[in-house]
């Protein structure tokens, strides 16, 4: 990764309805003046992700990219593929590196508190779940999440019911445990909240956590039980 500081780091996250672009200039001791936007795009457009990432970048222009970074999930696996795709092309004939993050860390740095976990819904009824420390490998239902809070009372968390379009698919029946809260839109952050230690390179063989946009819920084996619960 290019450490000058006239070079920029763009960061791309497909992993919910909103397409979220960062970009901050790259120093030696990290990220700085970094500005994002969020939108929903209208994916109906078959160039969607391209026009909006060439438009965020006109500014500096393609010289100026030291690097990019993009969100390998858990989310909609349509929109990961898609940002993937373009991001590696891209970073091929540009020849800066291509990292990842987690859309995980991403996500719960930017909607909540302190050690709070944040369940990202990703369909009509599965939810994938974040919370630092742990590491939880799957998605799993509403009904699993709430048996899982309530033999944990003191876990506090955060919902995310409108991370993905909600046409015909409704949640207000849904009665969580006392210990969460509901969160809607996420502001937009004034700062880059990954660092360098929380991405990794990317590459053919990157493994996403994406998951089939109206997938089934995904059970659990017996060692990941352990470790995420």
């Amino acid at each position: 990764m290019k450490s000058d500081s006239e070079n920029i780091i763009v960061l791309a996250d497909t992993s919910t309805q909103y397409l979220c672009l960062t970009k901050a200039k790259i120093g030696r001791d990290g990220f700085s003046d970094a500005s994002t936007t969020m939108t929903i795009p209208d994916k109906q457009i078959t160039d969607w992700f391209s026009n909006e990432f060439m438009n965020f970048i006109q500014p500096e222009g393609k010289s100026k990219i030291g690097a990019l970074a993009i969100g390998k999930g858990p989310g909609s696996f349509t929109g990961l593929r898609i940002s993937f795709s373009y991001l590696r092309t891209f970073a091929m004939f540009s020849k800066v590196p291509l990292i990842s993050f987690s859309s995980g860390r991403l996500w719960q740095k930017s909607l909540c508190r302190k050690n709070e976990l944040l369940l990202t819904r990703l369909n009509k009824d599965l939810y994938s779940g974040y919370l630092p420390g742990v590491h939880f490998k799957a998605a799993m239902s509403v009904d699993n999440w709430q048996e899982y809070l309530k033999v944990n009372p003191e876990l506090k968390a955060a919902i995310w019911d409108k991370a993905m379009h909600t046409r015909n698919h409704t949640s207000s029946h849904t009665v969580w445990p006392d210990q969460t809260r509901m969160v809607s839109e996420p502001e937009v952050p004034n700062e880059l909240p990954l660092s360098f230690k929380e991405m990794e390179h990317a590459n053919t063989a990157t493994v996403f956590d994406a998951l089939p946009d109206y997938g089934h819920d995904i059970i659990l084996n017996k060692s990941e039980k352990k470790s995420a619960m």
